[in-house]
């Protein structure tokens, strides 16, 4: 994933969840006997709501992103043993691993479970949410948004918000919340979709976005890093992400930009990103 990669080339230790709640189209754990058991994409069922497979499945995520807390905190005090064969040795993580300032991050689905992750665990210090899908949330909206006590960036693409999410992230702490929308953009802008797929591909897969695929990642990036740089005065190694965000400025709105429309209620505040434009 390019956004763990950049993050990763920055000296973070990434940890991608794999999430066992059934949105994914599969995954597996291993038993007892070192025997994968696979766990399917769930799949409606006639009659089904979205909306209570939705917020069962966010709980489930959630307590998922708590425990990936707790097991590199383990790692770090060497209690965690690998079972399995790798030629990689955990015990060379013990005592090197800056768990101080922990970050939550994700994307849509993950945008959602980043914010209420941060609702429930205080241990995680800043909070990046990318184009978050807040409907899995939206009759405890009003509870868990304003339940995020550190800062939080969200970052929009033009096309994916609607009304009504907009309306759930306005819950958001006006002191700890800045929102940035990259113009020109789509939903799968921010993972490697649009990498992998050719410009038919791209047409057919409702991927392709104005901005082109490669400069919408970098800014992206680029804004993830800078609010990180703000927030935890860490040093960015190569290219200064602010040079990059002033060179591509014009692709850039301080808010939530919907469609042709600017949406904007009392959450569009813009608290650092603004002063590096």
């Amino acid at each position: 994933n390019s956004v763990c990669c950049t993050l990763a080339s920055h000296g973070y230790l990434v940890a991608a969840l794999e999430h066992r709640d059934g949105s994914a189209c599969s995954s597996f754990t291993l038993n007892d006997k070192g025997e994968k058991e696979w766990m399917k994409y769930e799949v409606h069922k006639p009659g089904d709501k979205d909306f209570v497979l939705r917020s069962r499945q966010i709980e489930t995520r959630i307590e998922e992103s708590r425990r990936t807390l707790t097991v590199l905190e383990q790692l770090n005090a060497g209690e965690v043993l690998n079972e399995l064969e790798s030629p990689f040795e955990l015990q060379q993580l013990v005592g090197r691993l800056d768990l101080s300032r922990p970050i939550m991050a994700g994307h849509s689905f993950g945008g959602c479970t980043a914010i209420g992750t941060m609702n429930k665990d205080s241990r995680f210090k800043l909070c990046i949410a990318l184009d978050p899908w807040l409907f899995p949330i939206k009759d405890k909206a009003k509870i868990i948004c304003p339940g995020v006590n550190a800062p939080i960036l969200c970052i929009s693409t033009e096309v994916f918000q609607t009304p009504a999410n907009l309306d759930a992230m306005k819950n958001l702490p006006e002191k700890f919340a800045t929102f940035v929308t990259i113009k020109g953009t789509v939903h799968q802008n921010q993972t490697d979709t649009p990498f992998l797929l050719g410009v038919a591909g791209r047409m057919m897969g409702g991927t392709r976005s104005k901005l082109d695929h490669t400069t919408a990642m970098e800014i992206n990036n680029a804004l993830m890093l800078a609010f990180i740089h703000v927030h935890h005065g860490l040093h960015c190694f190569t290219e200064d992400s602010f040079d990059v965000i002033k060179r591509y400025h014009e692709h850039i709105y301080c808010g939530v930009h919907l469609g042709n429309n600017v949406f904007k209620p009392l959450m569009i505040k813009t608290n650092v990103i603004s002063s590096s434009l």
